[in-house]
């Protein structure tokens, strides 16, 4: 992690999926509006 920005990361096969997300807050707003924790949230990844 960054500054305030989150990259993630994940290897699919051959390519790698990336994404980046402004600002810790906002990925604990969506997660909760999506009724996941972390935990659960980085299982799916």
């Amino acid at each position: 992690m960054m500054g305030s920005h989150i990259r993630l990361q994940k290897q699919v096969e051959r390519e790698t999926l990336r994404i980046t997300i402004p600002k810790r807050s906002t990925l604990a707003h969506i997660l909760k509006q999506a009724g996941l924790g972390w935990d659960e949230f980085l299982d799916l990844l």
